[in-house]
């Protein structure tokens, strides 16, 4: 509000009386609301600013994620093997006719780190080009455990979300 704006309404205030008052008064209110509805107009860009660079850097961790685990893949091929076991454990301990579907580089590795007793243990491998180096899908009759990188690293991140969440709350 200008100084000839408060001039202005004063002049009315004064010369109105109670009725000038009451106009006064509506008129701030008036422009209250017009400053409240800038300012909140004003606001509101930083809150999807503030989304988008949250989705950006979630992004981004994702990416960096996946390529610090394929490196670790190229210096350490066997790691693949940690990540079969990993997903073996996650059967019921009755499973029988277990299928471990990995990628056709990482099952000729697997398949010269692994001892003849683990091959025994009623899992078979199979190569299956549409999963990717450093994961694997195990499947029996009855479930399918998915221990690929993109499937573990969204758990991983949706964990870290929901920790966040309830900290916060």
């Amino acid at each position: 509000m200008s100084e000839r704006d408060v001039l202005e309404l004063d002049c009315v205030v004064v010369g109105a009386g109670p009725a000038g008052l009451a106009a006064a008064s509506a008129e701030i209110d008036t422009r209250s609301k017009a400053l409240e509805t800038v300012l909140d107009a004003l606001a509101r860009p930083f809150v999807n600013l503030d989304r988008h660079i949250e989705e950006e850097l979630l992004a981004l961790v994702q990416a960096i994620t996946q390529q610090v685990v394929r490196q670790e893949l190229k210096t350490e091929p066997e790691r693949i093997v940690d990540v079969i076991r990993e997903g073996l454990a996650a059967l019921p301990a009755s499973t029988d006719e277990v299928v471990v579907r990995i990628n056709p580089t990482d099952a000729d590795i697997v398949k010269d780190c692994l001892r003849d007793e683990d091959i025994h243990q009623g899992w078979s491998i199979a190569s299956d080009a549409t999963i990717e180096r450093g994961g694997c899908e195990i499947e029996t009759k009855n479930s399918i455990v998915d221990v690929q990188i993109e499937t573990r690293l969204h758990n991983v991140i949706a964990t870290m979300f929901e920790d966040e969440r309830i900290s916060n709350a």
